[in-house]
């Protein structure tokens, strides 16, 4: 039985406070090819409500039940360092260790059984308290992660956010970013990203070209973390 979100008392879009209560992915996601990057971060850090220092690994979930896909289900275990406003990035100068963390441990699910085990449509996310313990202890049986900074600005449309994630590797930021729109209903208009990147892919998964898919897969896969990788740095 597939219920409507209404009915389901479920949030909407928005990232939801880490207290292990279901909401709805809505988002638009796009990858973009920085020009510039010193006058890109000035911009970020002149216009950012939010700058956060993120780690991440992740882990698929099998299912035991007859027939069901794979990737339906997935855990994420994020240490998250809040920076101050203004800040423009130095990946060399920072030490997460000098920093106070906090660690959430957030499931994504399709088609989950939720309100009473009823299934609902759409991508839900479930966020939960975690600890540096759990994060460190299962750096190694994850199958791949990121480390970024996510740079949140107003977007100008329907009071919604822009969500830049700066991907670093062992050679510093990479040129391709990555960003995430949320929204909580259908959008009043089209959103317009700011003149600072030299390629972009708009369109969303399941309207992608095979070359805008084949770039997508490249970035992910220079980007990935893996196990035995130094986290810290």
């Amino acid at each position: 039985m597939e219920l409507s979100l209404q009915l389901l008392g479920l949030g909407l879009g928005l990232e939801s406070a880490v207290d292990g209560k279901a909401f709805i992915d809505n988002e638009l996601v796009y990858y973009a090819k920085v020009k510039n990057f010193p006058k890109f971060l000035a911009y970020l850090a002149a216009n950012a409500e939010a700058i956060e220092h993120q780690t991440q690994h992740e882990h698929a979930l099998a299912s035991t039940l007859e027939g069901a896909s794979a990737n339906k289900a997935r855990c994420r275990i994020r240490r998250s360092i809040m920076l101050p406003k203004n800040t423009v990035y130095d990946h060399q100068r920072f030490n997460p260790h000098t920093q106070g963390a906090q660690y959430v441990q957030e499931y994504k699910v399709r088609g989950a059984r939720v309100a009473q085990g009823n299934r609902i449509k759409g991508n839900v996310s479930i966020p939960n308290p975690s600890s540096r313990d759990t994060f460190e202890a299962l750096w190694d049986y994850c199958a791949g992660g990121q480390m970024k900074v996510r740079y949140t600005i107003p977007s100008g449309v329907d009071n919604t956010k822009f969500e830049y994630d700066i991907y670093l590797t062992k050679d510093g930021m990479y040129e391709w970013v990555k960003v995430d729109l949320e929204y909580q209903q259908a959008l009043s208009s089209q959103p317009t990203l700011p003149d600072y990147f030299d390629q972009v892919i708009l369109n969303q998964w399941g309207k992608r070209t095979d070359a805008e898919i084949a770039q997508i897969d490249k970035i992910l896969g220079d980007v990935r973390l893996m196990p035995g990788d130094d986290w810290n740095k």
